[in-house]
């Protein structure tokens, strides 16, 4: 169906790349209707989605809009009024923004675990 590429290098494996493909082509485009999906994304997921949005566009032919910031200044845009069709944000703010009514509960999944380290220079 889409054209393989390699994902070995992003931060998340591919089965989980493929799996918020699914969530965009099955969750997003019915009830957007939309020429133009907009998917606000946070962290080191943006390079998964560049990575997927040429083939979805190309099956598709709706065009895909990335924006990419801090989960913090997204969900403030959000809060705001902001337009979006996706949004992927940490688990706690996708739970704030569930409770505020924002995104569909229901429709949240959990995609990546992201491991973040600390050290002291020697």
């Amino acid at each position: 169906m889409f054209a393989r590429r390699d994902l070995s290098k992003l931060a998340v494996p591919r089965a989980q790349a493929l799996c918020l493909l699914a969530v965009i082509l099955f969750g997003t485009c019915a009830p957007a209707r939309a020429a133009e999906i907009k998917v606000l994304t946070a962290g080191a997921f943006k390079a998964v989605l560049v990575a997927l949005a040429e083939d979805f566009e190309k099956q598709s032919g709706h065009r895909v809009v990335i924006e990419n910031d801090t989960v913090g200044a997204l969900v403030k845009r959000i809060d705001n009024g902001a337009a979006f069709d996706l949004v992927v944000v940490t688990p706690s703010a996708l739970d704030s923004l569930s409770k505020s009514g924002k995104v569909v509960a229901a429709t949240t999944t959990r995609l990546a675990k992201v491991g973040v380290g600390v050290a002291v220079r020697k």
